[in-house]
């Protein structure tokens, strides 16, 4: 078995993270056309007027006697292009090697072929956010950092890492949402 058709299954994917004789009750992948989020109506203007700003200051720099004084911006640049452009291939190269799972006692999240983090399924708070279509449904397990349940400073944006405190276990932009819900409420023993 290749690390593609590993991938290309998420059940497969989980498989190896599985205790001995828990099943999966439901397995899935965040929607990789999905690319914005509600923190991009932030995220986006703030972006654009950072790479801006360090753009015109470079190419003031680079005008001025002392061209070589411009190497200072490099820095500035380089965050500007990554949260301009790049988070949105970052986080959809990350999706495209994720899955989820559901099992009876827990919910998992796999990275590729070497990163889990899972979360108890039942007695922990948990937050559903739908899309506005209702074609996509966002699930979070655990609390954040801020005590809250489902929060974490920046999700789901490309931006993940420059998040502190504790993140929850969340299943993001996962397309027809009804057979990871129903497998929720089965997990936490309700009627599916």
């Amino acid at each position: 078995m290749s690390g593609l058709d590993t991938l290309a299954d998420p059940s497969r994917q989980l498989a190896p993270y599985l205790r001995p004789g828990e099943q999966l009750l439901w397995s899935g992948r965040p929607d990789p056309h999905v690319i914005f989020t509600t923190a991009d109506a932030y995220a986006i203007p703030f972006s654009l007027v950072w790479f801006g700003l360090a753009l015109s200051f470079t190419v003031s720099l680079l005008t001025s006697a002392h061209p070589q004084s411009a190497l200072i911006t490099v820095p500035f640049l380089a965050a500007g292009l990554y949260i301009t452009v790049g988070r949105f291939v970052y986080k959809r190269r990350s999706k495209l090697r994720t899955a989820y799972g559901i099992t009876p006692d827990r919910a998992i999240v796999a990275v590729g072929a070497s990163s889990m983090t899972d979360s108890p399924i039942r007695q922990v708070p948990s937050s559903i956010t739908r899309s506005r279509d209702g074609s996509h449904v966002t699930m979070t397990f655990g609390s954040g950092a801020d005590g809250r349940p489902g929060r974490r400073a920046y999700p789901n944006t490309g931006m993940d890492f420059f998040g502190s405190g504790a993140s929850p276990v969340g299943f993001y932009d996962v397309a027809e949402p009804a057979a990871l819900l129903a497998a929720v409420e089965q997990a936490r023993g309700w009627s599916p």
